[in-house]
């Protein structure tokens, strides 16, 4: 049987559902996405590298801060790719406009909260540390410009309920390629026409990419299928309510996740040694290939939410297979990067002489930042199956009891106590993944389990 399917415009690609085929389709085009913001953050973190290496540390420190504040907000807009999907497989396509204006009008409104709070914190995250003066600035300047980030999250999971990943790979790329241009224009300076403004430059560069890419996507979505009432503009309560039901865990979840990971990137900040050295090579590396693993959640969410709505059951473990071959080829070929070019892209980082010790501690770190990738890949498939099927506050549950004594206890007990190396890190954060992704992937077993039973029953009730 030939894996292109028959045309049919109601389907997330041209492929055979839930195929390899169907998958990479979907993987690429987002992943280009993904890929091009973190290349940006990437560059981000080089261009400062190379303007000083502490200017780098408060980059590091103040990017984890405001994605606190990032995340919240966009963790309740990208539930409305899952009503969006499901919606699209259901045939029920008047829905699919207003549940993104609805994320449109929260993104924006979300300002009245973040702003105060986020000033309020900048005492308690700053004060009296190494970066105080550079890492608040940045995070000020983020901080104006949250509202964009979930804006261009809302209307980029228009696209992606739909499976046009296309759209959303092509005007996120070109808005990260003037992302990074103006980055590096507004860092270095172009005297005596553009000053060097160092870690600021890095913060309006990224504010004012942002905006382009949401008035590009705004401008498409406006112009897309007049059936999908696109200019419904006005606050619809009832899909509002359904939303935030859905987002709402998300964002507890991910306030919890990152309130924990916040303390962690405070507890290292704190230690003697190389520990932030590691933390901060290691997570510019980190940005280079998490799209991956990012990317497979968006496409099993993606996958899920719309076999659900047409109640294909069967093509959802078609998908999480796909789905893992995909991971673990990635797996192998981010190790086989790491044996070979690793001393050439750490010298991209690198420009400052480095003790034997430290040098030794930042590679041996890599071991275990590769071990990572294959259980971050793990947990994102079993987020994007549990996320796909709505059951964001079990999901929820399972992570207010494990966050704390997986996600932090580790490290305190690890580095303080046990006085653990610098490379252990990535093994730490990999302890959370390993009790929660098995917990997640029975859930989801069961839950499909139920909904095919409830479907079958509905069928045998029907007249013949």
């Amino acid at each position: 049987m030939s894996t292109i399917a028959t045309a049919n415009k109601h389907a997330l690609s041209n492929y055979r559902a839930g195929s390899i085929g169907e998958t990479l389709a979907l993987f690429f085009p987002l992943l280009l996405s993904v890929f091009s913001g973190s290349i940006m953050h990437f560059c981000d973190r080089l261009f400062i590298s190379h303007y000083s290496l502490s200017s780098l540390k408060a980059l590091t420190a103040a990017n984890y801060y405001i994605l606190f504040f990032q995340f919240i907000v966009a963790r309740i807009v990208t539930t409305s790719r899952v009503c969006i999907g499901r919606s699209y497989g259901e045939k029920n396509f008047g829905k699919l406009g207003p549940y993104c204006w609805q994320m449109i009008w929260f993104s924006i409104l979300s300002m009245g909260i973040t702003l105060p709070v986020g000033f309020g914190l900048i005492p308690m995250l700053f004060q009296n540390t190494d970066i105080a003066l550079e890492g608040s600035a940045y995070f000020k300047i983020l901080l104006f410009g949250n509202f964009l980030f979930p804006l261009g999250t809302a209307l980029s999971s228009y696209f992606i309920g739909l499976g046009k990943t296309r759209v959303v790979a092509l005007t996120t790329f070109a808005a990260q390629l003037v992302n990074i241009g103006l980055n590096y224009l507004l860092i270095f300076g172009a005297l005596p026409i553009v000053p060097s403004l160092g870690i600021k430059g890095a913060a309006f560069g990224t504010v004012f990419a942002q905006a382009l890419l949401c008035l590009a996507l705004l401008f498409l979505f406006l112009n897309g299928n007049a059936s999908h009432n696109v200019r419904k503009l006005l606050i619809n309560w009832p899909l509002l309510k359904e939303v935030l039901f859905l987002g709402i865990p998300r964002v507890i979840g991910t306030c919890a996740i990152l309130i924990c990971w916040n303390l962690v990137v405070l507890l290292i900040t704190r230690l003697e040694g190389d520990y932030l050295l590691v933390l901060s090579i290691g997570s510019s590396v980190w940005l280079t290939y998490s799209p991956l693993t990012t990317t497979l959640q968006q496409v099993i969410t993606s996958q899920v939410s719309f076999y659900r709505g047409q109640k294909a059951y069967a093509t959802i473990w078609r998908s999480i297979r796909s789905s893992l071959y995909l991971l673990i080829t990635l797996f192998v070929l981010f190790g086989l990067g790491i044996l070979l070019f690793l001393d050439p892209f750490l010298s991209l980082f690198i420009h400052e002489p480095l003790s034997h010790e430290s040098l030794r501690y930042v590679k041996l770190s890599f071991i275990w930042l590769w071990v990572y990738f294959l259980m971050q890949g793990l947990n994102q498939l079993h987020l994007g199956l549990t996320l796909g099927l709505e059951q964001t506050w079990f999901s929820l549950k399972v992570t207010l009891i494990t966050i704390y004594p997986t996600g932090y206890l580790p490290f305190y007990l690890g580095f303080t106590l046990y006085h653990l190396g610098p490379d252990k890190l990535y093994l730490l954060c990999s302890i959370s993944i390993i009790v929660v992704a098995p917990i997640l992937f029975l859930r989801g077993k069961k839950v499909i389990e139920k909904l095919k039973n409830e479907d079958n029953s509905l069928r045998n009730l029907q007249p013949a």
